[in-house]
């Protein structure tokens, strides 16, 4: 249903600095099936993809990516002084 990307950027002067994009509903499918599925013609309509995506889906989105990179900024600092640069 999504497809999500991340692109480390560069360092900064305080850390790295990272962003995530999200394609979010463009493109529903049955996976299992081929593309060119009758099954997948309706299923990718836009009366589906409303029903099937929640009105907030990109801010839980938004919100869960937030939370996450809280999540690495807390624990990669101490990962990095154990095993970054020759401590592998």
């Amino acid at each position: 249903m999504n497809r999500g990307t991340s692109r480390k950027k560069p360092a900064t002067a305080s850390g790295v600095e990272m962003r995530s994009r999200f394609w979010i509903g463009g493109n529903l499918r049955v996976n299992w099936l081929p593309e060119r599925s009758p099954v997948n013609r309706p299923v990718n309509s836009r009366l589906v993809r409303r029903l099937a995506l929640p009105r907030d889906a990109a801010l839980q989105m938004a919100l869960h990516c937030a939370h996450e990179y809280n999540n690495l900024a807390a624990i990669l600092p101490e990962l990095y002084r154990d095993y970054g640069k020759n401590g592998c």
